[in-house]
């Protein structure tokens, strides 16, 4: 198990997301909020996750 803490000022953030969501078998994700950009972003790595 791996455990990252991100930040919103990471420049790596949403990359790092996309990485472990390759791998990863289950997630857990604690969000304080979510910008339209960010869910646009990630949309289809978090549907193609779901599906595996």
């Amino acid at each position: 198990m791996k455990v990252s803490i991100l930040e919103s000022g990471d420049k790596h953030l949403v990359a790092t997301i996309i990485q472990c969501l390759k791998w990863a078998k289950s997630a857990n994700l604690g969000v304080a909020y979510a910008s339209h950009n960010a869910f646009i972003l990630l949309k289809e790595h978090f549907e193609h996750f779901s599906k595996k």
